[in-house]
């Protein structure tokens, strides 16, 4: 790693066009209110944030359960804020 690089796991800003549409996907374990967890997250990070494009589909197995959401992200700091509350969880 060069001294410039940035630090593993960041985002690279400079890689980005904000605002920016994505479908952001997220797993987790199907006993848990997951739609309700990405959404109050999202709530808190997004302030003008309503679920677009909501879908949620549980694994073969029915173990998990996955959660996608249309999003517009803003900035770098939304983006890195998001993803820090949703691996928290």
């Amino acid at each position: 790693m060069q001294p410039d690089d940035p630090l593993p796991g960041t985002l690279r800003e400079e890689l980005w066009q904000f605002p920016h549409d994505m479908t952001l996907k997220v797993f987790g374990d199907a006993g848990e209110p997951m739609a309700d967890i990405v959404c109050a997250i999202l709530a808190r990070h997004l302030g003008d944030f309503a679920p677009r494009n909501l879908s949620t589909r549980p694994s073969s197995g029915g173990r998990f359960v996955a959660v996608s959401v249309d999003i517009t992200v803003h900035d770098r700091v939304q983006v890195e804020g998001i993803y820090r509350d949703l691996n928290a969880e």
